[in-house]
């Protein structure tokens, strides 16, 4: 694994010279979260996934990066967030060993849920994940949950057949463990095509607490994420003769507010490989800003954050979060 820290010029894109022309120079504030990418394997297949996981992905992040991370992680105490995501994180073999490390040293866990692992099993292995909400519900795992739509339709279509009736299932799984129901976090992740404004992310979560109420569910609230165009849901924009329609939607909908809270300024995204990106989606596209076992906090919050066209999404209506 290199140990160098890359110093990269700034690209000229739209996205870079909307900053430029609003004399915007957004820059790390703090690093108190770290999101990790662990495996590529997933029981889904969606449509709109950034990082293109799916059931025949099976790169798992090795044990030696694992430690590193770990490492990092005590001796940093400020960052007292652990985000766990993929693929489906549960799938990573060392998936509830990662979680124990993590709880016994005292950090915040979030695992990025997909809800179907719990019924669906590994699908490599067919190994049985029932036991999941009972397990996130003893270490007392923060859940981020997806779930894009509330009706079978537009869910099947973007996360396969049968999705939205297991998520229903299992989403009632999580409450009878004490999720949404008596003090343990719920949170859906509810991923659109178009911005929100900060009325309309409130009124979708009135909507999806009725809506979800009336299959006897409840949750704690929502998380609205705008799909960025890349990865498969580039792919699918630009078959349905959509892709220019969007982007020129995200760019109207820039706000320079949202950028105070992007969250490249305040986390760092280790992927798969061991090397650290400004966010996630930096790491679909593979555009690191060094590596975890080089890990040096005060250059890393002197870094350039590496911006690009699909910053738009993060930053549009009221940004995603």
């Amino acid at each position: 694994m290199g140990t160098t820290m890359l110093r990269l010029d700034t690209p000229d894109t739209a996205f870079v010279h909307w900053l430029n022309s609003r004399h915007l120079n957004p820059s790390p504030k703090t690093v108190d979260s770290l999101w990790l990418n662990i495996t590529s394997l997933c029981n889904q297949r969606c449509a709109h996934c950034h990082v293109r996981a799916s059931p025949d992905s099976g790169i798992h992040m090795t044990d030696d990066i694992i430690q590193q991370c770990l490492r990092v992680l005590e001796k940093f105490q400020q960052i007292r967030t652990v985000d766990l995501t993929g693929g489906a994180p549960e799938l990573h073999p060392g998936f509830e060993r990662i979680v124990g490390a993590l709880t016994e040293m005292g950090k915040k866990v979030v695992v990025r849920h997909n809800l179907t692992v719990t019924l669906d099993g590994n699908p490599v292995t067919g190994e049985s994940k029932l036991a999941l909400p009972q397990f996130f519900a003893d270490n007392q795992v923060e859940i981020l949950a997806s779930l894009p739509y509330l009706e079978a339709g537009p869910t099947d279509a973007v996360r396969g057949r049968g999705v939205f009736r297991k998520s229903i299932e299992s989403l009632r799984l999580l409450n009878a463990a004490g999720y949404g129901t008596r003090g343990l976090a719920l949170i859906l992740v509810v991923n659109s095509d178009q911005p929100l404004t900060l009325s309309g992310r409130i009124e979708l979560e009135q909507l999806f607490k009725s809506r979800l109420g009336e299959f006897g569910i409840m949750i704690d609230g929502i998380l609205t994420v705008t799909n960025l165009i890349i990865g498969r849901h580039a792919v699918s924009l630009r078959r349905r003769g959509r892709l220019r329609n969007t982007e020129n939607s995200l760019r109207r909908s820039a706000i320079e507010l949202s950028i105070e809270r992007a969250l490249c300024r305040s986390r760092l995204s280790v992927g798969i490989d061991g090397r650290l990106y400004d966010c996630d989606f930096n790491f679909a596209l593979g555009l690191p800003v060094g590596d975890i076992f080089a890990f040096d906090l005060d250059r890393l919050l002197a870094r350039d954050i590496r911006f690009g066209e699909h910053c738009y999404g993060c930053i549009a209506g009221a940004g995603s979060g």
